[in-house]
């Protein structure tokens, strides 16, 4: 398997944030076992399936624009805001995919070789009634899995949900 890595240039074909090198070098820095104990080739669907994760989970949230048209993943991005000074704001470099972004992959890829980041479900019943037939599903249920050091990892990167928007000056 060849793993295409974003480097900046909106690849038409990349498939992870991530290299195992920077994977490896990353875990091994935490003292993470079981990444050090997978192989190569799971190793690689593993940053596949953390990429996969994160754009289906945040495509919609990111600050910024995507860089360009046709590329496959979310990064590179314009008008990403860094952080803002007495200058005024800095930005992510057109070219930049933020570490941040790197290292929620290659967390979330950790994740991904023990199984599945997202689970299929179906709604439970919250109560049912067999004649004349009423079922009522459970509202409140939840069903994503969610990962809090990502979502704290990438806090600055995206957009809050709900009513917020984004104003530019």
């Amino acid at each position: 398997m060849t793993l295409v890595v974003e480097d900046g240039l909106g690849r038409l074909n990349a498939v992870s944030y991530a290299t195992v090198a920077q994977a490896d070098a990353y875990h091994a820095a935490r003292g993470n076992a079981a990444w050090a104990a997978a192989g190569d080739v799971d190793k690689e669907s593993a940053l596949i399936r953390a990429t996969d994760y994160l754009v289906q989970s945040y495509r919609t949230r990111w600050i910024g624009v995507r860089a360009h048209l046709n590329q496959a993943l979310d990064w590179p991005r314009l008008q990403a805001e860094r952080e803002s000074s007495a200058n005024g704001p800095r930005y992510y470099l057109e070219a930049e995919i933020p570490l941040e972004v790197v290292n929620a992959t290659v967390e979330l890829a950790l994740r991904a070789l023990a199984g599945d980041l997202v689970q299929d479900y179906s709604q439970p019943v919250k109560s049912e009634t067999v004649g004349p037939i009423r079922v009522e599903y459970d509202t409140a249920f939840r069903p994503l899995t969610t990962f809090p050091v990502v979502e704290r990892m990438l806090a600055h990167l995206v957009r809050g949900a709900g009513n917020q928007v984004q104003v530019t000056r």
